[in-house]
């Protein structure tokens, strides 16, 4: 997916005066990721809340290696 200069202009003029070059990365990443995970739901390519609880779970259910 292409995002556009003002986009990410956007992103930038929203953060504070003083933070860092990794800060406005991460907040450009953040945002793409954002983005992207919209768009894919339009489409279609999400998954029900249910189905997404469960996966996590199962990711988060650290018992498995003890």
């Amino acid at each position: 997916m292409v995002v556009s200069r003002e986009w990410a202009l956007n992103v930038i003029q929203q953060l504070p005066e003083q933070c860092t070059l990794p800060e406005i990365m991460e907040a450009l990443e953040v945002q793409h990721r954002v983005l992207v995970g919209r768009q894919q739901i339009l489409a279609g390519m999400g998954i029900p809340h249910e189905q997404a609880e469960k996966r996590l779970r199962q990711q988060l259910d650290l018992s498995r290696f003890s």
